[in-house]
């Protein structure tokens, strides 16, 4: 079975691959056997087969129901369903890398198999299965593995761990799935790729250099420790994780932080003066838009300790918030009450930003980004630095409930960094330390009363002398304080002295055989971060190595003569640094100290670890003196948590973790540009307007007018006015041409110089860009006119007219193409290249900065007056348009939305900006269905979009008339954060049906703000239906960038199928672009190009496999057999017919038509007596009682014509006539019958050799009984055999058997014999006379012991049997046989040796070579279909032992071989035939030559005996024919 399950894998056949999988029940045992070894599909004739009558089953204990079937009703068992093939991978491991199409199909099978091993790994890597799909990109197979382990955690125990072994396993090189998986992707641009741009730059960048350039980057990324997500676990007991419980957490949960009301209003106001509004904020927090409401909070630090807790924010002002127990002050909330959740700081903070806190047990710190130190809390041991009144209470500190800024020596200085211990508080400058609080030698004190004095009560500056470097950073703990210098020098101030760490740092740092420390940054190596907790300091190299060193506890705390100056004294108060992580893989960007000494690290990749004491640690460790040792700690990963930025601890088992989101969706989700001018411009009349050449220009000025740059920059049709010198007629005609071609417009502007020019105009783009025309064109609908100072508006041919008093026409034109492009015509330019106009240039810049400042257009009164481009502001012309009513008083259709809401609009805007409406007003049609509606003018056209909500198609108008971008919803309000996703997608819903891709783009990036791992997959199965696939494609990316976060937290499970496929995609393209020549394919493609020849041999190869893993288990299932098994049905081994001998795997490499050829292979039929003799056995005879398992020697080595299996003496020869024992010899053993016997070689074209595997008794008895005569002798030979007992039988089957054997008796009667298959061919002799025959003697003598041989001779002394040409019958159907005399003629007996057999029975005899002689061919005349060559009907004969089957066999064979006989034959089997028998006599004749000397030899040897050859060769030719002599057998 398992063979068959590799076979339906590679065959690709999933549904017989699953039907294999899917019986239900499983087994108990470790593989399921079957009693029937040789049973496959369908195959009846194999190792282990018997023919006989199915009986009926009996059911055995570990074993399956019946001997038939191939496990029907059972499973595979956990050894079948988890067998490995040549390479030592399972089904499941080879399909969990499969890149095929059915392979998720292969692997849900088999996951669906109870017992499957989904932890199996690979020898060679160690990769599990998750390795292998992860490393494949196959995203969704690990998901479903990573199902599986879960449902069966859940089904079979208590979820004790999260995170199963599946994660945990790790390879040979110490790589878990995940660290593979993030070592083959990487962050890369979409746009580049959408876009096909490339970064080739022709430069020729070492690679180790970019190695190196890429670490160096990550290494400034670690300084940006700001995230998205606070994360927090571990011990609660004292409220500081704020979940607002006291529960503690064992896995990461995220922490929820909520801003101050005073500080969402000022956001608010922040964005209505970006927004160009004055007015003041809302005070209530609904009215503020949700996009201010939930804007991102970026968390900067988090500061842990033992009773309370900071959090620092990116927000501009009260960004600390605080929680924990609040006795004594310590949160600086103004009282002592305790908070559970995170709560904002306010008082002196509501209007600062802090930018660094620290925390003691008591007290807090801060500083803001002035340089201001704050104090707050606990002052008993003076550590907040300034004096306090003394409390109420003798038995109470001093404290401060609210912030206050630390003076004194602070007062003029601007704090760069500051820590904090349970004692004492440490603040620094740079260039100077300052330390305060209670003195037990870690206040780096160097003067003489470091020792008496006690407390120090305000800010101290310490150590000025030893500084040769700025201070970067301080750190302290109770008994230490520790600074890092900015020449990376670490110093440890404890035990009233200090110490300069030495840490040991690699001298050369290799890295693609590049010395780092002279081609680099020498700092690469040094230490850059330095923190401490409890009694452990760590220290982080910018490469990220970790070192860690303890405080010394056996140093004397206060020695009786010791120097404050001499840091030899105190050299050994801290032990020797440590490296516990090493940045070969993974370097450390955070660290956090806890306590016991445990760390708790941020890897570059995201990854949180925790370095925990061992189970067994305290116990080996009780006894060393040395205390801890390296290896009483172990690195655990911490689950459900990924791409970390920063990890801090306190050293009272409390961890926090400050997760940093990937920016993909938030960089890569881009926008199109504005295309607000590029719609309206078809629509300006005075589109494709051309003067006509000019009349009498000098060369100059034709030079000046044909500069193609001229016409680029001042455009077009601004370009045409200024080149035209008769700009009325050239306008005239331009625009009679335009009338002609198109629709007439609703409006037309003009000026009273010049009434016969009217320039058409759409009249609601003229209400929009001036809110003076939006006014009168609204009284003109009113009233029928209006009058302005400076225009008139007039109904002239059912449109109105608005015609501008004393106006330029060069002016008027400046009006359209502003009101069209934002564009003018700046003839005051170009006063200097038309003189004679300069004058009348002037007067129109005048005329159009008061006309501009009368119709209130800012913006072209101000390109007027400075001479400039004018500047763009159609949209916000328009998007204040549309908030006027009036605006949509001349609207041509309505649109029909849900709820009977109806919105008029201009049709025509519409169509230029919406491809939807285009097709809807314009399509195929052309627009003639409509013509009918607008023939009545007061009617509109209705536009049914009932599916839109009236509030979402608010936006699409907006939109539309305004050409918004990404600020299309900041003024969106809404009652929560999900009410504003569903009116986004609402929006983005009309869009796509529209649409409108720059309006969906829109959409998406607004929701790609606000995605995350948590709700990914419900925003992409919402927007993947949409036709603008950006958002799609930047979040499959996202989640190939988040993926391990994603699959530990089960978040993919929610994700459509098809996304599922199309991330699989994803993260194979990403891992193709980091590994573009691995895995491209190109090599495989190449590899194929140049041997087309190797997919075939895979193929091949393939199926050997299977084949070879069908066997092996065969084997093995043989072995687990029990005796009485293997006793009742026989032993696999036992049924083979070779040894474990080297003739048998010589026998193993021979071709199958080598073994089983027969004597005229081209020339046979088919079905020739030979193939019945294979067709009839069903069954293995036994060994021991088979005289035919004699098996062949390999025939390797020899000539072609050696190798054709020789004609066998049974044929035709004589000689002395053997009995054939019927039962074993008692002395023999298995291992002498299994003796390979040799086989005489150098007889062309010989009898075909019997396969030793298909012959047994009573293939020999009824080969005998189905001859045409049978010897006496041979049945006195029988009959004298002792006959084995015989089995009890019933009455009923006694009786049946008398009844068989006379109908048997009756039947042999009547019979007639069996005709040969050919003329050509004579009867074949009985099998076990051929097997005989093919044997040779021994070559040297030896006296032979009757006792272990199966043939036994009748005198003592062996007869020599006479050899001759055995050529075959080459007679055809028709051809007379020949006489008896030719017949007697040439089987003229060839005399032959007869050496005695070896004296050692076990043997192999060595064959001698014995050549026939050649026989003439004989002639007869052709009668066709002759019945001569029929073989008479042979005597009454006794039948011995056999049964009806055998009989009715027995004679279907005689009447298929009459029917073979009386065949027709064409000519060109004929002329085969003779041909054949030309080359026969040839080769007989050159064979005879070669064998007379030793003919001569063997005479004289045969006549030394006595001539025994003489008595042999009597007879006529019937009667050796009929009495075959078979050859001794050893």
């Amino acid at each position: 079975m398992t063979h068959l399950l590799w076979r339906y894998y590679w065959d690709d056949d999933v549904d017989r691959f699953r039907r294999l999988l899917s019986p239900a029940g499983h087994t108990t045992q470790n593989g399921t056997r079957s009693l029937i070894l040789g049973l496959g599909e369908g195959a009846g004739s194999g190792h282990g087969t018997s023919p006989r009558a199915a009986t009926k089953s009996r059911k055995l204990p570990g074993f399956g129901t019946g001997l038939g079937g191939a496990r029907h009703g059972h499973g595979l068992g956990r050894n079948e369903v988890n067998s490995r093939d040549h390479a030592g991978l399972t089904v499941l491991l080879r399909a969990a890398s499969s890149t095929a199409e059915n392979a998720i199909s292969f692997v849900e099978a088999l996951l669906e198999h109870p017992a499957i091993d989904i932890y199996a790994q690979d020898p060679e890597s160690g990769w599990n299965a998750l390795h292998r799909a992860l490393y494949a990109g196959n995203i969704s197979i690990a998901r479903i593995l990573l199902e599986k382990e879960r449902k069966d955690l859940t089904g079979h125990t208590v979820l004790l761990h999260r995170v199963g072994q599946l994660i945990k396993t790790k390879d040979h090189e110490g790589n878990s799935p995940f660290d593979l998986y993030h070592s083959t992707i990487g962050e890369r641009s979409l746009k580049k790729l959408v876009e096909g741009e490339t970064s080739e730059d022709g430069s020729d960048v070492d690679e180790a250099e970019a190695i190196v350039g890429k670490a160096l980057d990550r290494t400034t990324n670690a300084t940006n420790t700001a995230g998205e997500d606070l994360y927090a676990f571990g011990s609660n007991r004292n409220l500081s994780l704020g979940f607002g419980d006291e529960d503690d957490r064992q896995f990461p949960e995220r922490v929820f932080l909520k801003r101050p009301g005073h500080l969402l209003q000022r956001f608010h106001r922040e964005h209505l003066q970006a927004a160009g509004e004055d007015g003041p904020a809302s005070q209530d927090l609904a009215n503020i838009p949700a996009l201010v409401l939930n804007r991102p909070l970026l968390i900067q630090d988090v500061i842990l300790s033992k009773l309370h807790s900071a959090v620092l924010t990116a927000d501009p002002v009260s960004n600390l918030y605080v929680c924990g127990i609040g006795r004594g002050g310590r949160l600086g909330l103004g009282d002592e009450n305790t908070r559970f959740t995170y709560t904002p700081v306010q008082g002196p903070f509501a209007d600062r930003k802090m930018v660094q806190v620290a925390l003691g047990q008591n007290h807090s710190m801060g500083v803001d980004d002035t340089g201001a130190l704050w104090t707050w809390g606990t002052n008993a041991q003076g550590q907040l630095g300034y004096a306090l009144p003394d409390p109420a209470k003798m038995d109470e500190d001093p404290i401060s409930t609210v912030p206050r800024q630390v003076f004194g020596a602070l007062k003029r200085e601007a704090i760069l960094g500051i820590a904090a211990s349970s004692i004492h508080s440490v603040a620094h400058t740079g260039t100077s330390l300052y330390c305060w609080g209670k003195n037990i030698g870690q206040l780096a004190l160097m003067d003489a009363d470091s020792r008496s004095l006690q407390f120090q009560q305000t800010p101290r500056k310490v150590a000025a002398s030893l500084f040769s470097s700025p201070i970067v950073m301080a750190t302290a703990t109770d008994k230490a304080t520790t600074i890092l210098l900015q020449n990376h020098t670490v110093c440890v101030f404890t035990a009233y002295g200090y110490h300069i760490v030495k840490f040991p740092f690699a001298s050369l740092d290799v890295v693609g055989h590049i010395r780092l420390s002279t081609r680099y940054d020498p700092a690469w190596n040094q230490i850059h971060h330095i923190t401490s907790g409890g009694e452990t300091i760590a220290a982080l190299t910018r490469r990220g190595d970790l070192f860690t060193l303890n405080l010394d506890h056996k140093i004397e705390t206060n020695p009786p003569a010791t120097s404050t100056t001499n840091p030899s004294k105190i050299k050994n108060a801290v032990t020797q640094p440590q490296c516990i992580w090493h940045a070969r893989q993974d370097g450390v960007r955070s660290v956090g100290v806890s306590e016991h000494g445990s760390v708790i690290i941020s890897t570059e990749s995201g990854a949180v670890w925790r370095r925990m004491k061992r189970a067994k640690a305290k116990d080996a460790s009780a006894w060393q003196s040395s205390g801890s040792k390296r290896n009483d700690f172990k690195f655990q990963r911490v689950p459900c948590i990924t791409k970390v930025a920063t990890v801090r601890a306190s050293a009272y088992g409390a961890f926090a973790a400050i997760r940093k989101d990937s920016d993909v969706l938030k960089e890569q989700l881009a926008i199109a540009g504005q295309t607000l001018w590029l719609d309206v411009a078809p629509l300006n009349c005075l589109g494709g307007f051309r003067a006509l050449e000019p009349r009498g220009q000098n060369d100059e000025t034709r030079k000046f007018w044909g500069d193609d740059a001229l016409r680029d920059r001042l455009g077009a049709v601004a370009y045409e006015v200024l080149k035209s010198s008769e700009l009325e007629n050239d306008l005239a005609q331009h625009l009679a041409a335009w009338s002609y071609r198109n629709e007439p417009l609703d409006a037309a502007v003009c000026t009273s110089a010049s009434p016969d020019i009217r320039i058409p105009a759409h009249g609601w783009l003229l209400a929009a860009r001036s809110p003076v025309l939006r006014n009168a064109l609204a009284q003109f609908r009113k009233a029928g006119s209006f009058v302005h100072e400076t225009f008139t508006v007039s109904d002239v041919g059912g449109r109105a007219v608005v015609c501008f008093q004393d106006l330029d026409l060069v002016a008027l034109l400046n009006l359209v193409l502003f009101a069209y492009g934002d564009k003018v015509v700046p003839v005051w330019n170009f006063t200097g290249q038309a003189r004679p106009l300069a004058y009348r240039y002037r007067q129109i810049r005048q005329e159009v900065m008061r006309l501009a400042t009368r119709l209130n257009m800012p913006n072209l009164e101000a390109a007027a007056r400075l001479q400039v481009e004018a500047k763009r502001c159609m949209d916000q012309d328009l998007r204040l348009a549309i908030t006027d009513r009036r605006f949509f008083a001349d609207g041509d259709a309505v649109i029909e939305l849900d709820g009977g809401a109806e919105i008029p609009v201009h049709s025509t805007f519409l169509c230029q900006r919406c491809p939807w409406f285009e097709g809807l007003f314009h399509g195929r049609s052309g627009g003639m269905w409509l013509q009918g509606r607008r023939t009545v003018a007061a009617e509109r056209i209705k536009i049914d979009l009932n599916h839109a909500e009236p509030e979402a198609f608010q936006y699409v108008l907006r939109y539309l008339y305004g050409d918004c971008g990404a600020e299309l919803f900041d003024a969106a309000v809404c009652d929560s954060f999900d009410d504003f996703l569903d009116l986004v997608m609402e929006v983005m819903s009309i869009a796509n049906y529209l649409m409108l891709d720059r309006l969906s783009q829109i959409c998406q990036q607004a929701m790609g703000r606000f995605a995350n791992i948590r709700n990914i997959a419900h925003l992409l199965n919402a927007i993947s239906p949409c036709s603008v696939t950006e958002f799609k494609d930047a979040g499959l990316e996202y989640i190939c960038l988040q993926l391990e976060t994603m699959l530990e937290n089960h978040l993919l499970d929610e994700l459509d199928d098809e996304l599922l496929l199309e991330l699989d995609e994803v993260v194979r393209d990403n891992q193709a672009a980091q590994s573009p020549f691995v895995r491209s394919g190109r090599a495989e493609l190449l590899l194929h190009e140049h041997n087309p020849w190797l997919a075939e041999d895979i193929d091949e190869e393939r199926h050997v496999r299977v084949k070879e893993i069908a066997f092996k288990a065969r084997v093995d299932e043989e072995k687990k057999l029990p005796s009485t098994v293997k006793g009742k049905y026989g032993s696999f081994d036992d049924a083979s017919p070779f040894t474990s001998t080297p003739d048998r795997v010589k026998q193993k490499q021979m071709s199958k038509p080598d073994r089983n050829e027969s004597a005229s292979p081209s020339l046979r039929p088919k079905g020739s007596q030979g193939d019945l003799m294979f067709e009839m056995e069903e069954e293995e005879p036994s060994l021991i009682d088979s005289p035919s398992l004699r098996p062949r020697k390999s025939m390797q080595g020899t000539s072609a014509l050696d190798q054709i299996p020789p004609l066998g003496s049974s044929w035709k020869g004589t000689g002395k006539r053997i009995r054939i024992s019927l039962t074993a010899s008692p002395t023999r053993s298995a291992s002498d019958v299994a003796t390979p016997a040799p086989v005489k070689n150098g007889k062309p074209w010989a009898a075909a050799a019997t396969p030793t595997s298909k012959l047994d008794l009573r293939d020999i008895i009824q080969s005998e009984t189905t001859n045409q005569s049978s010897d006496a002798a041979t049945h006195r030979a029988k009959d004298a055999t002792p006959k084995s007992a015989p089995p009890k039988l019933s009455q009923k089957e006694k009786k049946r058997q008398q009844q068989a054997a006379q109908a048997a008796q009756e039947a042999s009667l009547t019979a007639k014999p069996n005709p040969p298959d050919n003329a050509w061919q004579q009867p074949q002799p009985p099998a076990w006379k051929l097997i005989a025959a093919k044997t040779k003697p021994p070559s040297k003598p030896t006296n032979p012991d009757p006792s272990k041989g199966l043939a036994t001779p009748d005198t003592a002394a062996p007869t020599p049997l006479p050899r001759r040409t055995g050529c075959p019958d080459t007679r055809f159907s028709g051809q007379r046989t020949p006489s008896t005399n030719t017949s007697t003629s040439s089987s003229t007996p060839v005399p032959n040796s007869f050496p005695p057999p070896q004296p050692a029975p076990t043997a192999t005899p060595t064959p001698t070579p014995a050549e026939p002689k050649p026989t003439p061919p004989a002639t007869a005349t052709l009668t066709p279909h002759s019945r001569v060559y029929i073989p008479r009907e042979p005597g009454r004969e006794t039948l011995v032992g056999l049964s009806l089957e055998d009989i009715i066999t027995q004679q279907t064979r005689d009447k298929q071989s009459v029917r073979e006989a009386v065949a027709k034959r064409s000519l060109q089997e004929i002329q085969q035939e003779q041909a054949f028998q030309e080359w026969w006599d040839v080769e007989s004749r050159r064979l005879q030559a070669e064998e007379e000397e030793e003919e001569e030899e063997e005479g004289r040897r045969r006549r030394a005996r006595g001539g025994l050859g003489a008595g042999g060769g009597g007879g006529s030719g019937r009667r050796q024919q009929q009495h075959p002599s078979p050859t001794l057998l050893p």
